[in-house]
């Protein structure tokens, strides 16, 4: 069974002064359509009404989530329950208040621009990005700059706010002047440390950036030459000490290491112009006319009084 149920009418008939204006108006229908899928009483859901909302999911997710019945269920009941509310707008009359029909507007006109500009870049994207990606690393390299990475040795006690805090600046300090006397940070840390990856690394962090790093960590490390350890330091976490390692310069990669993330860099720049060329080609195409006395009487029906503050809209108007 086919089913065309027109749910509701968008058509302003405001009068602005003017019948060259008038006449521009929007006005137009949105209609249900589609085979029923599932209906309540007088709300149906169609297939088309599905597709919908499937738009919302990514391509690439759709079979798994029409493989869960819990989710096909949820989502069935979601369209259902706005499709209810849609029939009682019906019988209320409230999809032919003229504000409500122009919230309707306003939403579907920002939707149908997410849609067109959507399409817009779909059908000016190119295949392959590699040619331009290539030129964009030979141009200017620099962007593509590794940033500067440290490898450092980490032994951390951790700060519990039941344990006593003077017996944990106790061990510290008594590690310190353990390391003092010669002793091998590497064998307190695998003692002593309560880092979290102190199993999976023995303490040892390599190629680490430093806006990574807990910000008293890398400050610690920022004063350190490599082969240097820091004294007991706090932080929230607790108390550490670090050893800087090694200092990485930053390096440009050669163009087979960032070739696909170049590649991607090149298509989603170009998605990005294709944006605002569509966006500006729109907004150029007319400009902007004010009818005699529309903005005076939009002030005027929210209780503005006109003033010299609106001098340059009175004299456009």
């Amino acid at each position: 069974m086919r089913l065309t149920y027109k749910c509701f009418i968008l058509a302003l008939g405001l009068s602005l002064g003017n019948a060259g204006y008038a006449d521009s108006l929007l006005s137009f229908s949105v209609e249900q359509q589609g085979d029923i899928l599932a209906q309540a009483g007088p709300a149906v859901v169609t297939q088309r009404d599905f597709d919908a909302y499937m738009t919302q999911i990514p391509e690439t997710d759709h079979v798994a989530f029409l493989n869960s019945p819990a989710r096909v269920e949820k989502a069935l009941t979601q369209l259902m329950l706005v499709r209810q509310y849609m029939v009682e707008a019906t019988r209320t009359g409230l999809l032919d208040d003229p504000l409500h029909q122009a919230l309707l507007l306003q939403t579907a006109s920002v939707l149908t621009a997410e849609r067109m500009t959507e399409q817009y870049i779909d059908e000016n994207t190119l295949d392959d990005y590699s040619d331009q990606a290539h030129e964009m690393y030979l141009a200017n390299p620099e962007r593509f700059r590794e940033p500067e990475t440290l490898d450092f040795s980490h032994l951390l006690v951790k700060r519990d706010p039941d344990d006593d805090q003077i017996k944990l600046m106790e061990l510290m300090l008594e590690l310190n002047e353990r390391l003092k006397d010669g002793a091998d940070l590497d064998e307190l840390i695998a003692r002593y440390s309560e880092d979290p990856r102190v199993e999976e690394n023995r303490g040892r962090y390599e190629h680490v950036e430093p806006d990574q790093l807990e910000r008293s960590v890398r400050r610690q490390l920022e004063r350190l030459e490599p082969g240097e350890r820091s004294q007991p330091f706090p932080s929230a976490l607790g108390w550490h000490i670090v050893r800087l390692d090694a200092r990485n310069e930053g390096r440009i990669p050669e163009w087979d290491e960032v070739r696909d993330a170049a590649t991607e860099q090149a298509r989603n720049e170009h998605r990005a112009k294709l944006n605002d060329r569509f966006r500006s080609r729109l907004a150029g195409s007319h400009s902007m006319q004010l009818p005699e006395g529309a903005v005076r009487e939009l002030l005027e029906r929210y209780n503005v009084d006109w003033t010299r503050d609106h001098e340059t809209l009175a004299t456009e108007d």
